[in-house]
């Protein structure tokens, strides 16, 4: 897909409703509208995401996730729950590939197995399986630990991290700003990542992923709570 143009980013560069991976928002420097990292740091909305992520203990919610490699998508939502500093659940809701994935639950603690519940032929099956078993990496092959977002937060400490301000857009309704950033610590292949943070409180609403000028990775966050109330047992395997 060619790069977008900069009079059509204000336009196009905010992400759709529908979620489609599309064409990419146009990497740096010439395209942004503040390059320098200090200046995207401390932008108010930026400065709202980053205290939320010190603060938060907790987040669950509803998530879609799309991924693409060449000419295949892939598609799920999720229930997802984290927990600082590493637990990670959640429920496959729907699945287009394959869907007999749906109602599998997976519990990670960060660690290099992943723990899994999920029916065969209708029997229930509790199994533990190595992080990069070919059954639970997606479509590119990211695994649980290289898409965890403590990654992007550690990621975002490093002084070698780039990071920028697109124009603002909107999502459902909302008005989101453009956070870019790339820097050593992405997914293997990815150039640069995009989070669209709500303008009211912070929270990242949708993440994309980059290979150039394409999208292959997006979650947008359907619904969510930060700090809510949870099942003490919810992170059992």
């Amino acid at each position: 897909m060619p790069l977008l143009s900069f009079l059509l980013l204000s336009a196009l560069g905010a992400p759709s409703p529908a979620g489609e991976l599309r064409a990419g928002v146009p990497q740096p420097p010439a395209l942004l509208e503040a390059a320098p990292t200090a200046s995207a740091r401390t932008h108010p909305v930026v400065r709202r995401f980053l205290e939320l992520v010190a603060r938060a203990k907790r987040f669950r919610g509803k998530v879609r996730v799309k991924v693409r490699k060449g000419e295949e998508t892939a598609q799920m939502v999720l229930d997802l729950a984290l927990e600082k500093p590493d637990r990670t659940a959640y429920t496959i809701l729907s699945a287009d590939r394959p869907r007999s994935a749906e109602g599998t639950r997976i519990v990670w603690f960060g660690e290099d197995d992943v723990h899994v519940r999920t029916r065969f032929f209708e029997f229930p099956l509790s199994i533990t399986l190595p992080l990069q078993d070919p059954r639970l990496v997606d479509l590119r092959g990211d695994d649980n630990r290289s898409l965890a977002i403590t990654r992007v937060f550690e990621q975002m400490e490093r002084p070698e991290c780039r990071l920028g301000l697109l124009p603002p857009g909107r999502w459902q309704q909302r008005s989101v700003t453009g956070l870019w950033l790339d820097g050593p610590g992405s997914p293997r292949g990815i150039s640069h990542q995009v989070f669209w943070l709500d303008d009211v409180d912070g929270l990242p609403r949708v993440r994309e992923m980059y290979e150039g000028d394409k999208v292959v990775y997006r979650l947008d966050v359907l619904e969510g709570t930060v700090d809510g109330a949870m099942p003490p047992d919810h992170f059992r395997p």
